[in-house]
């Protein structure tokens, strides 16, 4: 077989992954000969179609040859992620402790950690601890309410109210502030209506479907329609919510029904059986890997500002001249006294950019703008929607992340204003949006143009 023969074949095989067709997939990868493929972004493909056909040991050996590759962090996280999801909890494990050698503290280290005990059916309290950790790091809307949730199952009644409170003041709208909501009011109300059928809602919607006079009635025709689009978002809300808190008026048996109705994870016919030589490549390349990336470190010059070193922070970040440069001019002037009450982070992928923040915010607080690296992510749409002055004892010392500035409305503007009069010097707003919104929000906000503000664009 050619190079241009697998070239074909490999195109093949992405297309069909994006059509979601994997069987198919896997028919073409069978006539690709594995030792001919180098390119890593085919590889990174064949794992896709391996892992959506639940071939996992296939999957695995894709992730370790991308790993001898590329010793990203982010690999050897797919690959904690891939063995719990076949099961090989003793692997995930020790895949684990080469994943936090060197990012012990990080979100992702807790979130695995989770993973894990959960897949081990671990008591409660020792999965709360680990999202209670990450709560502490940042506070991520689907994380929270997972915590939520293990509150409820721990049957800690005020803890789980606590975070549910939490959630709908800081995200506002939206599918799990919902599910948020709802379970607040099981608590607080008593209000028990998604464990019962939806009997009501059948009878609407046949109703609505029978009366003739709606298709003349064009005025109310909308809102009806919008009514019933709303009750039935609401009924599969409460039909997922009921399912996830099922079975937990008692904790003991709470704990059995956990184990029950946690994930079966199918096995194929090899049974995970890992070869020894399999084993060992992986132990190889990973020790490779850290060695590699240590030796990577040492050689490249490090960013450093007054006693500040930004390159480790920000680490991969500083490779790029353009950030390298932002951030150097940035902390300078940080360095020299300047203040800061804005930051613009322009980005052609906006909404995908929490890690590069997350550093930022480790960054301030090294230099003692906040006192505190936790980031309040929220969108802009949501935004316009929270009664901000409700929390700000909980932004004091942190960093606000607004993803998409174009949706802001000129009153929420107004309010982020006074909320950083209110907490001058002990919060900072990161906007994040593509170059071309912010460049057409800050000509609009002229108001914002006269404050402390930074652009670093990535």
């Amino acid at each position: 077989m050619g190079k241009y023969d697998i070239e074909m074949k490999c195109a093949q095989v992405q297309k069909y992954l994006k059509e979601k067709k994997y069987d198919k997939a896997y028919e073409v990868l069978q006539t690709i000969d594995m030792t001919r493929v180098k390119n890593i972004m085919d590889l990174k493909i064949f794992f896709e179609v391996y892992s959506n056909l639940q071939m996992y040991d296939n999957a695995k050996e894709m992730l370790i040859r991308i790993y001898q590759k590329n010793s990203s962090k982010h690999v050897l996280y797919q690959l904690v992620c891939l063995e719990i999801k076949a099961g090989q909890l003793e692997e995930a494990e020790a895949s684990y402790e080469d994943f936090i050698e060197y990012c012990k503290d990080s979100d992702d280290a807790y979130i695995l950690r989770y993973l894990i005990d959960t897949a081990k059916h671990a008591d409660y309290s020792v999965r709360i601890h680990s999202l209670e950790q990450l709560k502490k790091s940042n506070y991520y809307e689907e994380w929270a309410y997972e915590l939520a949730k293990m509150y409820h199952k721990a049957g800690d009644a005020d803890k789980c109210i606590k975070e549910c409170e939490d959630i709908m003041l800081w995200f506002g709208e939206g599918v799990i502030v919902e599910k948020a909501r709802m379970l607040h009011l099981y608590y607080t109300k008593g209000d028990t209506s998604f464990l019962k059928k939806p009997e009501k809602y059948k009878e609407n919607v046949e109703n609505v479907e029978k009366t003739e006079s709606l298709l003349y009635n064009t005025t109310d025709l909308g809102k009806q329609v919008s009514d019933i689009k709303a009750m039935e978002k609401t009924v599969e809300l409460k039909k997922e919510l009921k399912k996830e808190l099922s079975h937990t008026q008692n904790i003991q048996a709470a704990m059995k029904q956990d184990v029950k109705e946690a994930p079966e994870f199918s096995r194929p016919e090899s049974d995970f059986r890992v070869s020894e030589d399999t084993k060992t490549l992986k132990l190889e390349s990973i020790q490779e890997a850290i060695h590699d990336i240590l030796a990577q470190e040492e050689k490249e010059e490090d960013l450093i500002v007054g006693e500040w070193n930004l390159t480790k922070i920000f680490e991969q970040y500083t490779k790029s001249k353009t950030i390298r440069a932002e951030l150097e001019e940035c902390f300078t002037e940080l360095k020299d006294g300047a203040e800061i009450n804005y930051i613009y982070v322009t980005t052609e992928q906006p909404h995908q950019n929490l890690d590069f923040v997350k550093r930022l915010a480790k960054g301030l607080k090294k230099a003692g703008v906040v006192k505190k690296s936790q980031v309040a992510k929220i969108k802009g749409e949501n935004l316009n929607h929270i009664q901000l002055e409700q929390r700000v004892d909980k932004l004091r010392n942190s960093i606000l992340l607004v993803e998409g500035v174009e949706s802001l409305y000129v009153p929420t503007v107004k309010v982020l204003m006074d909320l950083m009069d209110m907490l001058k010097g002990e919060l900072v707003i990161v906007f994040e949006d593509t170059r071309d919104n912010v460049r057409i929000f800050r000509e609009e906000q002229y108001d914002l143009n006269k404050e402390n503000a930074y652009t670093i664009n990535i």
